[in-house]
């Protein structure tokens, strides 16, 4: 004959002998860490930064100079305005 306690066992409600022990967690590993940082709005403008900062060589008439991105970029709009391109020149 089993002995009827007052415990109800049920839908969240384990068998006594199936919990977890006293100061053991049921997730020792912990939460894993975060792989992919958060791309906050400052971040993100000091990523763009550095990518604008990096120089690259560019050719020109006078031969091969080494300028900035953002010049590169700067240089090449100014180059389609003049050559005529309707949208840049509305710039």
């Amino acid at each position: 004959m089993t002995k009827k306690s007052d415990y109800e066992v049920g839908y969240c409600k384990p068998p006594k002998e199936h919990r977890f022990p006293k100061g053991k967690s049921g997730n020792p590993g912990g939460r894993p860490s975060k792989k992919v940082r958060a791309l906050m709005p400052l971040q993100l403008r000091r990523d763009i930064i550095d990518v604008c900062e990096r120089e690259t060589r560019i050719r020109t008439t006078d031969g091969d100079i080494a300028v900035s991105i953002i010049e590169a970029v700067n240089l090449r709009i100014a180059q389609k305005a003049l050559a005529g391109h309707l949208p840049l020149r509305k710039v």
